[in-house]
C-alpha cells in the first residue's frame, strides 16, 4: 500500500506538470507553474548556481542502466537461496532427528523461497524506477541546457519542468533508498534461515528460524501502467 501511495502522488504530480513521460519531455502546465512556487519569475529566470550545478554529472544518455556492485551481488545471493532452499527440499528427511518438525519446516522453505523469488523481482524492478529517474534528471538537464537565460514563454515553462522533473526523480530516488533497504534485510534473513537449516534439524527447534520481514513488493504492472496513463495527460 505504501508503494500505491508513492505512485499516485507522482502519478498526480507529473500528470499536472507534464505532457509526456515515456515519449519525451513536455512541458509543465499552468496548474504547475502559473503559482510560481519555485520563485522563478522573482529571480528574473535566473537558476541557482547550486541547482545547475547538481545536473553537471547528470547523463543525457540513459539508453541503459548500470547496476551497482551491491545490488549485484544481493541478486546472486537470492538466486542461490532460492536453489538451495528447492534442494533442501527434496532432500528434507536427510539429517533429520526430529521428524515430527518435518511438515512444519517444510512450510517454512516454502514461504523462504516465494519470497526469495518475489524480492528478487522486486529487486530487479527497481531498475526500472532507476531508469525513470535517469530520465526525469536528462529532461530536467536538456531544458536546463536549453532554455537558462532565456525568457519567452516556451523558456519560462521549459525552465519550470526541469524543477518539477528533479522534484519527482528525488522522491522515486528515496523510495528506491528506503526500499533497497528492505530487500537486504529480507536477504540477509532467508540467508540466516538457510545457515539454521542443519541445526533445526538436529534440535528439532523451529524457533532458529526467523519469520518472514515486512517487504512490500513492487507491482510492475501497476508501475508501468501509472506512467503510461501520465504519457498520455
Amino acid at each position: 500500500m505504501k508503494f500505491i501511495s508513492v505512485i499516485i502522488f507522482v502519478s498526480i504530480k507529473l500528470a499536472f506538470s507534464t505532457s509526456s513521460i515515456l515519449f519525451g519531455p513536455g512541458y509543465p502546465s499552468k496548474f504547475a507553474c502559473v503559482s510560481d512556487s519555485y520563485a522563478l519569475e522573482a529571480a528574473l529566470y535566473k537558476l541557482p548556481k547550486e541547482y545547475i550545478d547538481k545536473f553537471e554529472k547528470i547523463s543525457l544518455d540513459v539508453s541503459r542502466v548500470v547496476e551497482p556492485p551491491e545490488e549485484i551481488g544481493i541478486d546472486r545471493e537470492l538466486v542461490e537461496s532460492a536453489l538451495t532452499i528447492f534442494d533442501e527440499s527434496k532432500t528434507l528427511r536427510n539429517g533429520m532427528v526430529y521428524t515430527s518438525i518435518e511438515f512444519k519446516l517444510q512450510e517454512h522453505l516454502a514461504r523462504d523461497y516465494v519470497s526469495a523469488q518475489m524480492v528478487l523481482a522486486s529487486l530487479n524492478s527497481l531498475k526500472t524506477i532507476t531508469y525513470v529517474r535517469n530520465v526525469l534528471n536528462a529532461f530536467a538537464k536538456a531544458n536546463i541546457t536549453k532554455y537558462t537565460g532565456k525568457v519567452t514563454d516556451e523558456a519560462k515553462y521549459g525552465l519550470c519542468s526541469s524543477f518539477v522533473y528533479s522534484d519527482v526523480a528525488q522522491l522515486l530516488d528515496e523510495y528506491k533508498v528506503k526500499e533497497l533497504q528492505k530487500v537486504k534485510m529480507e536477504n540477509k534473513r532467508i540467508t540466516h534461515n538457510i545457515s539454521q537449516l542443519g541445526r533445526v534439524k538436529s534440535t528439532g527447534n523451529l524457533w532458529l528460524l526467523t519469520g518472514k520481514a515486512n517487504v512490500s513488493y513492487i507491482n510492475m504492472l501497476f508501475l508501468i501502467m501509472s506512467f503510461i496513463t501520465i504519457s498520455v495527460v
